[in-house]
Formats: C-alpha cells, sequence, structure tokens
C-alpha cells in the first residue's frame, strides 16, 4: 500500500484573495495565469478558484498508486 501525506495551504481565495498570500495585488493576475498553464502541462485537473489545495490534491493523486491512500 501507498501513502502521500502532505500539508497543503488551507487557505480560502474567496475571501481577500488570498491564493497566494501576501504577494501584491498588482503580481496575482501574472501568478494565476502561469498557475493555469502549469496544470495544464501536467494535465491536473484542478481549479485554481477552489484554492491552492485543490492543486495539491489534483497532484498527490497522480502519483497515488490503485489502493493508495
Amino acid at each position: 500500500m501507498q501513502l502521500i501525506c502532505m500539508n497543503p495551504p488551507f487557505t480560502r481565495s474567496s475571501i481577500d484573495n488570498l491564493l497566494f498570500g501576501s504577494v501584491p495585488i498588482s503580481h496575482r493576475p501574472k501568478l494565476s495565469v502561469s498557475l493555469q498553464k502549469l496544470l495544464d502541462q501536467r494535465d491536473l485537473k484542478a481549479s485554481v478558484q477552489a484554492g491552492l489545495a485543490a492543486v495539491f490534491l489534483a497532484q498527490a493523486d497522480q502519483y497515488l498508486e490503485r489502493e493508495g491512500r
């Protein structure tokens, strides 16, 4: 059996757009585009609207073997 242990950033992106933490507002659009491109390149099915935790989970899912946890 395989185990993946993670500690993703569980911040809400809907209030004050905390998706990128304390990064200045002017930098966030470029970061969002870069993150979406990275998700597309790695074929990760995750919404950046849901926050970074969704990205962590999608990444872990690609590494998880059958019957893994």
